[in-house]
């Protein structure tokens, strides 16, 4: 069987085992409902005596909200359930049981907490956030959307590759829970700003706070806030390489070390 068609089935299991809980799934739906609304109130507010902050409209701020929060619930609901799955198995010992299976581990320990009902309840209200912007305010090019989506991806792939980091630290930790929720805070500071700053200080705010390249980055690019830099595509690029390298060193390292505390 395939690693692929394992991870299809964990998935699957972990989507019934969320549909059993409907009560919670909805009360989920309604907080963070809530919570995106006044958000909105918020921004609407602040925009009610001015037309920009910035370079920045009311339309381009909700846009980055957007994709905020798409990076946020799609990150919490893969990566960050995965990372804290993950640490749970070292912990437990549980992860004997994956090194039975003959796949490759690493995908699939990384894929392994993919929560897909989590992803689809709990980001409702990214329906809600892309229903009030104004789209015909906002001015795309195929360049500008070419760049951003790339580096949309890559962001994701790359807080992808951090939180699973973050998890395998508990190889030596035994537990990582404090570490893997390091994650929410960078996640909370996506929004930046950051059209106003110099390219080097553009870049330098990137190396502090990775998880702006999908939101801040890759939105400002897309709504032609920035110009399509190639400097801040091949960061976006050698960011995610790295993230992917620590990841697999980490990875390969602390799997040596479980196995040999195992035997």
């Amino acid at each position: 069987m395939s690693v692929f068609k394992i991870i299809y089935l964990q998935v699957k299991f972990l989507a019934l085992q969320r549909l059993a809980y409907r009560g919670n799934n909805a009360l989920n739906i309604i907080s963070t409902t809530v919570y995106t609304t006044l958000f909105i109130i918020f921004v609407v507010v602040i925009f009610r005596n001015t037309d920009m902050i910035g370079p920045y409209t009311k339309d381009a701020i909700l846009f980055l909200t957007l994709l905020g929060q798409i990076s946020f619930y799609f990150i919490t609901a893969t990566g960050y359930t995965s990372a804290i799955k993950l640490a749970e198995s070292i912990n437990s010992g549980g992860l004997d049981y994956v090194f039975t299976k003959p796949v490759r581990h690493l995908p699939f320990v990384t894929f392994e907490g993919f929560d897909i009902i989590t992803m689809l309840f709990d980001g409702f209200p990214v329906i809600i956030v892309a229903s009030v912007i104004n789209w015909s305010l906002l001015s795309f090019t195929i360049p500008s959307l070419a760049i951003g989506i790339l580096l949309f991806v890559l962001g994701l792939v790359m807080m992808y590759s951090i939180v699973v980091s973050l998890g395998c630290l508990a190889f030596w930790t035994g537990r990582s829970k404090n570490s893997i929720d390091v994650y929410w805070g960078l996640m909370h500071k996506t929004e930046q700003p950051i059209a106003a700053l110099s390219t080097n200080l553009v870049l330098a705010s990137l190396v502090v706070i990775p998880a702006a390249i999908p939101v801040s980055l890759a939105g400002s690019i897309m709504i032609g806030v920035l110009s399509p830099n190639l400097l801040y595509t091949l960061f976006g690029l050698g960011s995610t390489i790295f993230w992917l390298a620590v990841l697999n060193i980490i990875w390969s390292k602390g799997q040596r070390r479980y196995v040999s505390a195992s035997s």
